[in-house]
C-alpha cells in the first residue's frame, strides 16, 4: 500500500490509509500541487516565494515559505513513517524521489504513454485495458476551479492527453465491435468538447455499424446543433456525406464478434480486477448480439415483403419484426 494516495484530477484528495488529510489551506494546496506536477526537478526557494507570495517583500515571502513548507511537511510526516514526502534543503524544496506516493497524474501519464505512436485499430488486448484504466483514473480535469496560470497549462495539456487517449479507445471499439463503449467514451468527449466534430463521425457510424439507424441519425442531429449554435458554422462535407449514405442505407457494416476480456476495477489502486468486468463484457455481448438479430430480421421481413408482390413465389406468412424494449 502507498505510503500517501493524492488525487489531483477533479478535487484535491490526499489519502493516508482511510485518513483524509487536511491539505486545505490556500496557499498550502498551491504549493504541494505545483511540486507535484513538477515533481522531476528541484525549486530554489527563491522561485517558490516569488511564485506564491510575489506581492510580498522578498523577506516576507520566503518567511511564509518557511512556514508554509514546515506545516506542510507536518501534516504529510507519520509517526510510523520515517519516509519523507518532501525534500527540502536550505535554499530548495522539492518531491523526494523515493517517497512512495501514488499520484493519479503519474499513473495516467505513464499509462498512455504505453501507445503513443498506435492507432485505436492497431491496439493489443493489453494494452487496450491499459488505456481503459488511464481514461478511469481522469475523474475530472486537473484541480478543477484553479485559475492559476501553471495550472492553465497543466490542465490543457493532460485534457488533450485525455482526449487522444479516448480517441484511440473508440477507434478499439469500432474494430472489435465494441459499439456501446465506443459510444460511451464518445459521450466523455463530447461531454469537454461538444462540437468536436471527428467523434460525432465516429458515434454516428457506431451507432450505425450497432444496428441503430435512428440513433446514428439523431447523432448527426446533435453534430449540427452544436456546431450550429457554438461555432455559428455548418457539418463538412464528410459528415453530410455519411449522413447521406446512412440515409439510403448505402453505407457498408460488419459485425464482429465482441472480445471479452474482465475490466479493472479501480475504486482502490492497488485492488486487483473482479468479476465486475466480465459481467459489464457480457452485456455488451448480448448488446450486440440483440441487436443484429434485430437487424437480420428487419432485412427478412424486407425481402419477404418485396417477394410477396411476384405472384411465382407466395411467401410464408410472417408477422413483421417487433425490436426489444
Amino acid at each position: 500500500m502507498p505510503a500517501l494516495i493524492v488525487r489531483l484530477f477533479g478535487n484535491l484528495a490526499v489519502h493516508r490509509g482511510d485518513e483524509l488529510l487536511p491539505v486545505r489551506v490556500g496557499k498550502m494546496q498551491e504549493l504541494f500541487c505545483y511540486m507535484l506536477l513538477k515533481r522531476h526537478r528541484t525549486h530554489s526557494r527563491e522561485s517558490l516565494a516569488a511564485l506564491l507570495w510575489g506581492d510580498f517583500t522578498i523577506g516576507q515571502s520566503k518567511k511564509y515559505l518557511r512556514q508554509t513548507l514546515w506545516q506542510l511537511q507536518t501534516i504529510l510526516s507519520s509517526d510510523c513513517d520515517q519516509q519523507r514526502v518532501l525534500q527540502v534543503g536550505h535554499d530548495s524544496a522539492g518531491m523526494a524521489p523515493d517517497s512512495g506516493l501514488w499520484l493519479d497524474v503519474d499513473v495516467f501519464e505513464r499509462m498512455c504513454s504505453t501507445a503513443p505512436a498506435l492507432g485505436g485499430e492497431d491496439l493489443t488486448e493489453d494494452c487496450a485495458n491499459t488505456l481503459r484504466h488511464a481514461a478511469e483514473l481522469y475523474s475530472g480535469d486537473l484541480l478543477e476551479g484553479w485559475y492559476q496560470d501553471w495550472c492553465l497549462g497543466e490542465r490543457e495539456r493532460l485534457q488533450n492527453l485525455f482526449l487522444g487517449t479516448l480517441d484511440k479507445l473508440i477507434r478499439h471499439c469500432e474494430d472489435r465491435g465494441l459499439y456501446q463503449e465506443g459510444l460511451e467514451y464518445g459521450e466523455r468527449i463530447l461531454r469537454v468538447d461538444r462540437t468536436r466534430e471527428r467523434t460525432h463521425q465516429q458515434m454516428i457510424k457506431l451507432y450505425y455499424l450497432a444496428g441503430d439507424r435512428a440513433g446514428a441519425l439523431r447523432q448527426f442531429g446533435r453534430c449540427e446543433s452544436a456546431l450550429a449554435e457554438d461555432l455559428q458554422v455548418k457539418p463538412s462535407r464528410k459528415t453530410t456525406e455519411l449522413c447521406d449514405l446512412i440515409r439510403a442505407e448505402k453505407m457498408e457494416g460488419h459485425y464482429p464478434a465482441p472480445v471479452i476480456e474482465i475490466r479493472p476495477n479501480l475504486s482502490n489502486p492497488t485492488e486487483p480486477p473482479r468479476l465486475a468486468g466480465l459481467l459489464n463484457r457480457l452485456r455488451e455481448l448480448q448488446g450486440s448480439l440483440n441487436a443484429v438479430q434485430e437487424q437480420v430480421a428487419a432485412e427478412i421481413y424486407a425481402v419477404e415483403q418485396q417477394l410477396s408482390r411476384s405472384e411465382s413465389f407466395p411467401p410464408k406468412r410472417r408477422a413483421a419484426p417487433v425490436r426489444r424494449p
